[in-house]
């Protein structure tokens, strides 16, 4: 979606989604894998039978990582750079989003709403955590450039923001009740989540309004300020992402004893 970037920066997208497909392929099968020995009480030997694998693969979590497969092997195809590639690697990363949506409260909800939700809150955090490197490449190497590719991201990330806050403000309000739900575990970890999304609003707003007109004068100190921005944006999104696995796991542990 961003034709401003060069082939350097292209190119490092397209080795980033490869790394990505191969990790998220073999983190799913371990996470097989380790339904497998659960359900035989910790028993590898059990856990290998065949029954057991075709038990998992029937269940909600078998059908997530076989969409999430086939997500990863389109993905592959961004690895030849043509036009009609590059829609397949799209279809996949839309499989591998949508994939979340198949288990637990979200696949539990009524009228497939809470699924489609999930696929468009994913989709949106994706493009906007994407383009970090990218961007933090050409800040490096060209201002100029780097201002460029960030006037075209930040006039997508718009659009994107509002989805992202739209589709995660629905997903709570249909998952627990709405303001209430601000005294459970879920709704305090929400709130966490909430407070670090602020600061990464802050500082994309930092970045469009103050760097990116800078950067495209060619300014080479706004560029090293763009890269701080994007280090710290990194490490609230792995803190987002770490609260949210974990508050995850452990509701699911909970709703499942």
């Amino acid at each position: 979606m961003l034709r401003r970037l060069d082939r350097l920066a292209a190119l490092q997208l397209r080795q980033q989604a490869l790394v990505g497909a191969v990790a998220v392929a073999l983190l799913s099968a371990l996470r097989v894998v380790s339904r497998m020995w659960f359900l035989t009480g910790g028993s590898l030997g059990e856990a290998m039978q065949p029954a057991i694998a075709a038990l998992v693969l029937e269940s909600p979590l078998g059908a997530a990582v076989q969409m999430r497969a086939v997500g990863c092997a389109a993905l592959l195809f961004l690895m030849v750079g043509t036009r009609f590639n590059r829609w397949i690697g799209a279809a996949g990363a839309v499989l591998i989003c949508a994939s979340f949506g198949l288990r637990g409260h979200v696949a539990q909800g009524d009228g497939g709403l809470l699924p489609v939700l999930v696929t468009l809150h994913l989709l949106t955090a994706a493009f906007w955590v994407g383009g970090f490197r990218p961007l933090y490449s050409l800040a490096c190497a060209d201002p100029r450039a780097a201002g460029e590719a960030a006037h075209e991201f930040g006039r997508l990330a718009l659009w994107a923001v509002a989805v992202l806050v739209a589709a995660g403000g629905a997903l709570l309000f249909t998952l627990t009740g709405g303001l209430a739900a601000l005294g459970t575990l879920y709704g305090q970890v929400f709130a966490l989540k909430l407070g670090a999304f602020a600061i990464l609003l802050g500082l994309a707003a930092m970045n469009k309004l103050r760097l990116t007109p800078a950067m495209r004068t060619g300014s080479s100190a706004a560029a090293r300020q763009l890269r701080q921005s994007i280090r710290m944006e990194m490490r609230l999104v792995l803190v987002i992402l770490a609260v949210t696995a974990i508050v995850t796991e452990t509701t699911a542990a909970v709703a499942a004893g």
